[in-house]
């Protein structure tokens, strides 16, 4: 399986994303405002359409999208073009895939020369190596975490116990000091007895903030679907601005 990078170019009104994939690629008009009437935004996926094919001749299929990522019209749901006899056939919401032409993976590359692209096992090793990195950081953090909440702790105990000294006196003195001063610190968070720092506030506030939309939530969950809807469709108009702007 081939993963190509997304290709995207910004025009007056709406931006344009191309998605390379076998058996289709994909090629998406997002509307950042308004998006026109149904006739000129069937025009503009035609005439993009065209554009994007002349360049990547293969199964492209087209969609329009507002600034929410919700389709324009059921009537114009999505347009597909196909190479035929060297030239551009168009379909419109519907096509059989017997129409579709046929790309080995080598021909596809060799289409989208220009576009960067990874293999799966370029994907399974970044996969891999992610895990491994991550698996190292947690196990490094047990590993120290033992040695100086229960290794270090004992030996000094340990020393404490069985040497005159009094450099090792004081250090397991201190130690033991420090272990206690956290615990006692601890309790008295626990039962809000000192004043928090205004970090804590802030987790503090948050987490009382996530309880009380949680009963409410849970008190109205038509209003929360609601709510969630409208929430999703004000992300998505903000990151298709920013994506807008960006290009």
């Amino acid at each position: 399986m081939l993963y190509f990078d997304t290709l995207k170019e910004k025009r007056k009104d709406y931006f344009v994303e191309y998605k390379p994939g076998i058996p289709l690629s994909f090629l998406i008009l997002t509307f950042v405002n308004d998006p026109p009437k149904e006739k000129i935004v069937k025009q503009l996926m035609e005439q993009e359409l065209e554009y994007w094919w002349i360049k990547y001749p293969v199964n492209i299929q087209v969609f329009a999208c507002d600034n929410t990522d919700d389709g324009i019209s059921d009537r114009i749901r999505y347009l597909v073009g196909v190479p035929h006899n060297n030239k551009l056939k168009l379909y419109w919401n519907a096509i059989d895939d017997k129409f579709l032409c046929k790309f080995s993976e080598e021909q596809f590359i060799s289409i989208h020369k220009n576009v960067t692209y990874k293999t799966q096992i370029d994907v399974d090793k970044n996969v891999d190596d992610f895990v491994k990195t991550r698996c190292w950081q947690i196990y490094s953090f047990k590993f120290l975490y033992i040695i100086f909440r229960v290794i270090l702790p004992i030996i000094w105990l340990t020393l404490l116990q069985f040497s005159s000294y009094p450099l090792i006196c004081g250090a397991g003195f201190l130690l033991f000091a420090y272990d206690v001063i956290e615990r006692i610190i601890d309790g008295l968070n626990t039962w809000h007895l000192i004043n928090h720092s205004p970090k804590v506030l802030e987790e503090l506030r948050i987490q009382n903030e996530k309880e009380h939309c949680y009963y409410h939530c849970k008190k109205n969950p038509t209003g929360f679907l609601r709510l969630k809807s409208e929430n999703f469709d004000h992300e998505a108009m903000l990151k298709n601005k920013e994506d807008f702007d960006k290009i």
